[in-house]
């Protein structure tokens, strides 16, 4: 995976499986993190975790709501002022399903 300093990173399922592994490959290579679990407690661990490279953002979100990946791809841009990229739910179709349900944010890239 190539991984570029000074982009942000959305790592959903950030608390469990390869979530925090991931979280904190992206810290060590200067990306601004956004964290996201239903797993609160351990969204938290992972956060502080991090030690020096806190994540810009670390919030409970359930991504097989529409509405929550809204708010999350919202609280991204807003947040690092991050490009905001025309996509729909098709131009997702060629990412390989998740063990549960995710959809893509509005305006993120695959």
């Amino acid at each position: 995976m190539e991984i570029h300093r000074d982009r942000v990173a959305v790592v959903t399922g950030a608390a469990g499986g390869l979530g925090p592994a991931l979280a904190r490959r992206c810290a060590a290579r200067g990306l601004e993190l956004v964290l996201t679990d239903v797993d609160r407690d351990r969204l938290e661990v992972v956060r502080r975790g991090l030690g020096k490279a806190p994540p810009g953002a670390a919030r409970p979100n359930d991504v097989s709501r529409a509405d929550e990946v809204e708010a999350l791809a919202a609280l991204a841009f807003e947040r690092f002022a991050a490009p905001v990229a025309e996509t729909s739910e098709n131009d997702w179709r060629w990412v390989p399903p998740a063990r549960s349900p995710s959809r893509p944010a509005p305006g993120a890239r695959p």
